[in-house]
This record gives C-alpha cells, structure tokens and sequence, in this order.
C-alpha cells in the first residue's frame, strides 16, 4: 500500500492523494530498469547531494570439520557502498484553464501522464548509462556480427557463473527484440520455459536472463548502430530513493509523497499568481549506485 504524508489543506476539487497514486503507478509502468533493481528506501527527509550508506554483506567460505577439533566460527567482514542523491528530476507544468484543470479527470490524467513519461525516461536512461563506466574490461562483450547472437549471450552467462553470480534475478535489458525474434526458441510458446509469448515487454526466458526491451538503453559513443545492452544481476545495481520535504502548511500549496516498493515521488499543487494558472509538480529524489561490478555484463551491439 502506498504511504500519503498530507501538506497544506485539499481543495474539493482536487485529491492530491489520489493523483499521487495514480503518478506513481505510472512511473512503475513507464520505466522498465526501476522494476528490475534494486530498491532502497528509507522515510527519512533528505535533500540533492545527500550521502547514503548501503551495506554490502562480506562472503563466507565453507569450514571442514576435523574429528576432535572445534569448528571456529568466521568473522564476516562486510563493506558499504555509498551512493549519492544527486539526481532531482522535475517536471512542472502550468495551465492557465484553471476549471479545465480542475474538473476534467480525463484532462488531469493526461497531464500526469506526459509528466510521468519523461520523469521515467530519466530515471531509465539514468539506470541504463551510470552501470555501464563500472563494468571491468574483462565484463565486456562487442559483438562481431552487429547482431545478437546466442553465442554472445551463452558467454554472458558463463562470465556471470565464473564470478559465481546467483542464477536467480538474472536480466537482458536490450534496445530491440529483433534479432532475438528469429531465434523461435525464444519466443514460441511450446520452446518456453513458461507460457506465453511476448507480454508486457518481456521477451521470455532468454539462456538464464529474463530478457527485456528498453529503446533507452544508451548508444556506444563512436560505433554507429552499436548499443550498450545489459546483462545484469539485480543486486548488483541499486537505486536509492528518499522523501523530498514537504512545503508548510499554509502556504497555499497542496503537497502529498507517495511510495510503494522503494520508489517515490513528490506532487505538488497550487495556483501560480503570475501565470495565473494552476501548477502542478512533480518530482523525484535518487541515486544509482553500482553494488557488485561482477554482476553486470556489457553487451554492445
């Protein structure tokens, strides 16, 4: 269920709560990268450049027992990763049609809908672009032919199982399905792992990757046609959420956060004197941070 903090009073004719959901659900299904990592929230009021501080949990081995001799239990040395809020993305618009604003449900729909489409493009674009400067050399794969092949992602599982990668939660996040929709295994119901053909941008099971279609995954600077795709573990990227502050109460603002599943968004409304208009705001507060390099491939294609 999603959380609502109420700012200034409601006006009757506008539920700031009820549009808060309705964004954030929007921004859930607008955005493919935000779905498959991991998420990291905490209700604690922060502000762009904020430094936060993700543990990262030290690896066990496995002890043998000797006949007659104690088992000496293991100090787990573990790490933290810290990532910094310096994304705010924003997306303000006013109207100047006030009762158009007002009473059109179908209009104040649209309205979030276009906010929407571009706070989740950035908050994608962002997912997709940040990983691809920590991925090690070796962590690499440039394709040969300029197409995917199934090679190349059969070696994207093997460099995954040599970093002794978890086989659960494994994605491909790539910039088109095309290459892939002429390999029938992969798309034909009956060759399925599970069944279905492509739902919801989802292209099946793909060699172990869960694979998924993203037309912003990032161009290869200097390769013309060539795209960094992503193969990737989900805890290996992390994207970090934290509550903007809301404005005074009085202030002739209504302001409502929302968050579900670690990802909020801040909205804003009121009425805008010098355009004489309403304004409505949204916006969002994040960080990206690269947990485990080892557990991200980069394809380029």
């Amino acid at each position: 269920m999603s959380t609502l903090h109420s700012g200034a009073t409601s006006h009757a004719t506008f539920n700031p709560a009820m549009w808060a959901n309705v964004a954030l659900g929007l921004l859930h299904r607008n955005a493919v990268m935000p779905r498959l990592v991991t998420r990291e929230y905490e209700p604690i009021v922060a502000t762009q450049g904020k430094s936060v501080t993700i543990p990262k949990r030290g690896v066990p081995v496995v002890q043998m027992k000797t006949s007659g001799t104690p088992i000496v239990p293991q100090a787990i040395a573990g790490s933290n990763v810290t990532v910094n809020l310096d994304y705010h993305a924003c997306c303000d618009i006013t109207v100047e049609d006030v009762q158009d604003a007002q009473s059109s449900v179908k209009n104040m729909m649209g309205y979030l809908e276009d906010q929407l489409s571009v706070i989740s493009a950035k908050v994608d674009t962002d997912l997709l672009t940040v990983p691809i400067t920590a991925v090690p050399a070796a962590q690499i794969i440039t394709s040969t032919t300029g197409t995917k092949t199934e090679a190349d992602i059969v070696e994207a599982r093997r460099l995954l199982n040599a970093n002794q990668v978890p086989d659960d939660n494994r994605f491909y996040v790539c910039e088109d399905y095309g290459d892939l929709l002429r390999i029938a295994r992969y798309t034909e119901a009956d060759k399925l792992a599970k069944a279905g053909r492509i739902i919801e941008g989802q292209c099946g099971r793909v060699t172990g990757f869960d694979c998924f279609e993203d037309s912003r995954v990032v161009a290869v600077t200097g390769s013309a046609g060539f795209y960094n795709n992503l193969f990737f573990w989900k805890r290996a990227i992390a994207l970090v959420t934290r509550p903007l502050a809301l404005p005074p109460a009085g202030m002739g603002v209504q302001a409502y956060y929302a968050e579900k599943d670690g990802l909020g968004i801040r909205l804003l409304y009121g009425y805008d004197i010098g355009n004489r208009g309403v304004t409505l705001a949204i916006d969002i507060l994040y960080g990206i941070g690269v947990v485990e390099s080892k557990g991200i491939i980069l394809y380029r294609v």
